[in-house]
């Protein structure tokens, strides 16, 4: 089925799509942040023109096309589906095409929050397969990663899968999502070493630290159970 591609939104996922892009892959290519690209295709936000300029070659179509739907334009009838990188999970790596679960989890947009994390906005921005560990998890997430404090282990611009009841256990990596309204809430990805009397203690690896953050302060610990790596 060709996709629609009335708005500026949808023929720029249209062309990405045909082109065989993750969102992350063309949002690198112009210099933007994988949310903010994100908005763009879901109309929520516009690109400027020069953005719009320097998108339009890497998709191999006209700039009129972009902005108008005039001039050359993709070739809608071959649309590539993006290549999916492989997924680490509980220490090995797992081939992409032993992904067999339904293409169902939703993904979550993360951006920028200061020195206190990122802010994760529950309004999924695209679906992705299942791994094994999420196949019948009620509540299952992923979302982009956003900073470097947890690099080597969890990269910038890595899809993070989370499981939403498994209690985590010494070092492994979880989502601490702080109180905050119903939309969307501040969030840290590190190390879950324990919980104490006044909360739960973490660790981060770049730089290396420890920390506490207190109990009244949690809305939800959560296991991250597997990575996609944006960068590979």
């Amino acid at each position: 089925m060709t996709p629609a591609t009335n708005t500026l939104g949808e023929r720029l996922k249209a062309a990405r799509d045909a082109k065989g892009l993750t969102q992350t892959q063309l949002a690198d290519a112009v210099g933007q942040h994988q949310s903010t690209l994100a908005h763009w295709e879901r109309g929520k936000a516009r690109p400027s023109p020069e953005k719009v300029d320097l998108m339009a070659p890497v998709l191999g179509v006209a700039t009129e096309w972009l902005l108008y739907g005039r001039g050359a334009g993709p070739d809608l009838t071959r649309l590539v589906e993006p290549p999916r990188p492989a997924m680490t999970e509980v220490g090995r790596i797992r081939p992409a095409h032993e992904l067999v679960g339904d293409k169902d989890l939703p993904v979550y947009a993360s951006a920028q929050g200061g020195v206190e994390g990122m802010t994760i906005s529950y309004d999924p921005i695209e679906y992705v397969k299942r791994p094994e560990p999420l196949m019948s998890v009620r509540g299952a997430f992923g979302f982009y990663l956003v900073g470097d404090s947890m690099s080597p282990k969890y990269e910038h611009g890595d899809l993070l899968l989370v499981h939403p009841t498994r209690p985590p256990s010494r070092r492994d990596g979880v989502l601490v999502i702080k109180k905050g309204d119903v939309a969307s809430h501040d969030a840290l990805v590190k190390l879950f070493i324990g919980w104490k009397d006044d909360g739960v203690l973490l660790e981060q690896l770049n730089p290396p630290l420890q920390f506490t953050i207190p109990r009244e302060a949690i809305h939800g610990l959560h296991q991250i159970v597997g990575v996609y790596h944006g960068r590979r």
